[in-house]
């Protein structure tokens, strides 16, 4: 009959769980037992099953303990020699432990990271903050609207310097002009997504941003003069401006951006152990947010829906864009030069909203 080789042995400091001194045993393993044995004359000093012992991961670096069932403890006196005599007792490690210590695992991992942190930004936080929004009530808009508004009146904008008579003019036909375009049947594709009751308002600014129009959360359109008259006053060309702004505040797109990027910055604040800077970027996000292109193609829609009920032609927009372009690529106008006004930031590519544009104009 053939004879079994000996089992492999480690020696270990052996903690009894009673006192704190170290005890010197010599470990082995029949079966399914793990036996403790005097150094001295191999004399067993005790055992427990190998399934009851808490292994400890095994780790490039530290120490190796294993906690026993009855309180007790074993320490290894040499890291590496115990990992060899664990793999040659056939004691498996879990999976976890295996992937840690392999660079490809590693590299995996770090690449579905990435993909799973990309999927969140680009599906997860936007499908969240529309959930959320949905059940806030209009008063948080009204209450961040007033806020910004009265921030970008501090810092970025001075008062109007077009005629009163003109502001008012210009801000009673576009509610005209909306008032037209909610008595047109709505497209089924927008009626989830606009809140057609929600209050709106036009107040013109010069700016230290150029020519743009932002819309605030509570209804506030805000039309700087310098975009004004970058169009030289063009009325149909200013309705399409406000009306597009308007779909940005039917569809609360300000507070959906404003959580998706507060919670970012939670996330980003949480990690690097920095909240100090949430609430006083409050403004600044709101004057320099970048919609998402879905965004600003809904908000697109808005202005061609407007337009089109008033009997204007959408292709008078392409006016607005190449001219917003021509300013921007101005070397020489640097205190006009702003991104992130209705034509640039992370809207569409001009070339394909003068496309969406002109192809929504009715044929002639």
């Amino acid at each position: 009959m053939a004879t079994l080789p000996p089992t492999p042995s480690l020696e270990a400091h052996w903690f009894d769980g009673r006192s704190a001194r170290a005890n010197r045993v010599l470990l082995q393993v029949e079966g399914d037992t793990l036996c403790l044995r005097s150094p001295q004359d191999g004399h067993t000093l005790n055992h427990y099953p190998m399934r009851s012992v808490r292994w400890p991961e095994r780790t490039r670096h530290g120490a190796r303990i294993a906690q026993l069932p009855d309180g007790g403890s074993l320490q290894a006196m040499a890291p590496s020699q115990w990992d060899a005599w664990l793999q040659a007792t056939g004691h498996q490690g879990r999976w976890v432990e295996k992937a840690q210590l392999s660079w490809r695992a590693t590299l995996g991992a770090a690449v579905v990271m990435v993909l799973l942190l990309g999927a969140l930004w680009q599906w997860g936080l936007p499908w969240a903050a529309r959930e959320v929004v949905a059940f806030a009530p209009r008063s948080v808009d009204q209450a961040i609207g007033q806020r910004a508004l009265a921030e970008l009146d501090g810092r970025l904008m001075r008062p109007s310097r077009l005629p009163l008579a003109y502001r008012q003019q210009l801000a009673q036909r576009f509610q005209q002009a909306l008032d037209r375009h909610r008595l047109q049947p709505a497209h089924p594709a927008t009626t989830a997504r606009w809140d057609h009751s929600a209050t709106v308002s036009v107040v013109f600014r010069q700016s230290r941003i150029g020519p743009n129009a932002l819309a605030l959360p509570d209804g506030t359109l805000v039309l700087t003069d310098e975009l004004v008259d970058l169009v030289e006053r063009r009325e149909d060309v200013l309705l399409g401006v406000l009306a597009h702004e308007w779909g940005h505040v039917q569809a609360r797109h300000s507070v959906r951006q404003l959580f998706q990027a507060g919670a970012l910055g939670l996330m980003a604040s949480a990690a690097l152990g920095d909240f100090s800077g949430l609430v006083s970027a409050l403004p600044v996000l709101l004057g320099q947010m970048a919609y998402s292109r879905e965004l600003e193609r809904e908000a697109d829609d808005s202005a061609i829906a407007v337009l089109k009920a008033n009997g204007i032609s959408p292709a008078v927009m392409t006016t607005l864009f190449e001219r917003l372009e021509k300013h921007g690529r101005a070397p020489d106008d640097a205190a006009d030069n702003s991104w992130l006004g209705i034509a640039f930031s992370s809207h569409p590519a001009t070339h394909e909203r003068i496309k969406r544009f002109s192809q929504a104009a009715p044929a002639q």
